[in-house]
């Protein structure tokens, strides 16, 4: 949806190439990043010339990843198009389970099974009683991920909370920048509030997958 992408597109048909593809901006590993500013600094001190200043990311996760290779279908990664509205859209039921990485081949990117993960161990927390211990030893250097109206048992005060937002959208698109930030601030233990996201079903997949293999390893 960004204009310089359309311009992109619009400049190759012309050129009667329908069609670019190119890979993402980012390293595999790390948080992937949602803005300018952290697509210069993943790549600091490297050959990459020309950074859009002001591309901020709508969604904030990578897109889904079909695999059409298989029938039915097969999501390899969820994204922002979940099989619902795939279905609705063409008519086609897929299979929303997950494709499994084949050995040390992944058939998609995403699907090692740690990634989009910051320097600091990731905790997912369905209730703040269930802390661990680490938490409370080093709660200083804690950071808490929380969606708004979810209460402030995990007992960290608000300097050390970072917000989802209200929804499971609005989080999706916060999230990886919440995560840079993290690092960014020294935290060693990141606690994040799970709850939401598993309660929102098929919309939920995308963030509940980047959380998961965050938290992994």
């Amino acid at each position: 949806s960004h204009p310089v992408a359309l311009s992109l597109l619009r400049e190759a048909a012309a050129l009667g190439v329908h069609g670019v593809a190119a890979p993402s901006a980012n390293k595999s590993g790390r948080p992937s990043p949602t803005s300018a500013a952290h697509v210069a600094d993943d790549f600091s001190g490297e050959d990459v010339r020309i950074i859009p200043t002001d591309i901020a990311c709508e969604v904030g996760l990578e897109s889904t990843v079909l695999d059409l290779s298989r029938s039915p279908p097969c999501i390899l990664r969820h994204g922002a198009v979940t099989a619902s509205a795939i279905r609705d859209r063409t008519g086609i039921e897929v299979d929303s389970s997950g494709g499994k990485a084949e050995g040390d081949r992944p058939k998609a990117p995403g699907m090692k099974y740690r990634h989009y993960a910051p320097k600091a161990k990731v905790v997912l927390c369905e209730e703040w009683s269930q802390l661990p211990a680490e938490a409370r030893a080093e709660a200083a250097r804690v950071r808490v991920l929380a969606f708004e109206g979810t209460g402030s048992g995990h007992g960290f005060g608000p300097d050390s909370v970072l917000s989802l937002g209200g929804n499971v959208r609005e989080g999706s698109q916060r999230l990886f920048e919440h995560l840079r930030t993290c690092d960014q601030v020294g935290a060693t233990v990141i606690l994040v509030d799970v709850g939401p996201v598993k309660e929102a079903g098929e919309e939920g997949l995308a963030m509940l997958d980047r959380l998961q293999k965050a938290a992994s390893g």
